[in-house]
Formats: structure tokens, sequence, C-alpha cells
């Protein structure tokens, strides 16, 4: 179960004013290891990781967060080249669906909605920005039932996501 989720900036900076206190952790959407350098790996806080999969993968340990807090220390380094999988939210769907993809550069990208058995239902080209790309697809015209969705980057499949639709 996710309490919140917070999308960073270019630099990589997040801000989430949701929280009580308590103690957290994070959990870092759309990549899987081996993407992140390793945890606590020198004294160069730019290069290591706060990501331990203490609490599954990708994950940071637990921290506590105190009330009126900043928290400046929980970082994600990242492995460059590393690709990034096509998140679906929320799933069951009811009207519409939130896709979330990461782009080295500005690119073109096709996104499918298919039947189960693959007829194409929907398409939607949109050019990427750099970095994290969030989009809201209506899925309000379909019927309950399965669908797959298709992430396309320049004529490639990156990724199929099947996910449950409900009236």
């Amino acid at each position: 179960e996710y309490l919140t989720t917070t999308i960073s900036d270019r630099n990589g900076a997040y801000l989430s004013d949701l929280l009580k206190p308590g103690k957290y952790f994070i959990k870092i959407l759309g990549y899987t290891p081996p993407s992140f350098t390793l945890s606590k790996a020198g004294d160069d806080d730019k290069i290591d990781s706060d990501i331990t999969n203490d609490n599954g993968d990708a994950t940071t340990s637990l921290f506590q967060i105190n009330s009126g807090e900043i928290n400046r220390d929980i970082d994600v380094g990242i492995l460059p080249g590393s690709s990034t999988k096509l998140i679906t939210f929320p799933n069951p769907a009811i009207d519409k669906l939130q896709l979330t993809f990461n782009t080295n550069i500005s690119e073109d990208v096709a996104i499918y909605v298919n039947s189960i058995s693959n007829e194409k239902i929907k398409e939607i080209n949109i050019t990427s920005k750099e970095g994290t790309n969030v989009l809201d697809i209506d899925l309000s015209d379909l019927n309950t039932g399965y669908y797959r969705i298709i992430l396309e980057i320049d004529n490639e499949i990156i990724d199929i996501k099947t996910i449950l639709k409900l009236k």
C-alpha cells in the first residue's frame, strides 16, 4: 500500500508534505535491481545510493520523519543507461489510467491500448520529454475487462502491462 507518490524534479529533489510523523521507507517505481549504485559505497553521497532493498526491490531502509522535519539525506544513485519500465496506476482502473515512464532524450512514443487478444483499440502518439513522463489515459469508453498497455519508443516495444478495467 502506497501512502503517497511523488515525482522528482530534474535534479532529483522531491517533496511529500502529506506524511505524518512516523517510520517510512521509499520505493522507487519503474526501476529494478541492478539499476542502482551501491548503497554506502563510499564517502561521495552523489554516487552512492540509499537503496538497500530492505523492504523489497528498489526500497530504502526505514527512516524516521518527525513533525516539520526536512530530510535531504535520502538519495538514489541510478546507473547510467539503466532501462525504465512502464508503470501503470491504478490497476484495476475505472475511468482513468496513469502511465509513467522515463526517456533519456525527447523522442517519439506510441502507447497502444489493445484487447487481450491483441486487437488495437486505442493509439496515442506523443513526443516524450527527457526524464520522467506522466500521461493520463481515458478509459471511460472501454468495457469492463482485461487490456494490454504497450509502450513503444522509436518503433521498439519497451514494455507491456496487462490491466483490468472496471466500470
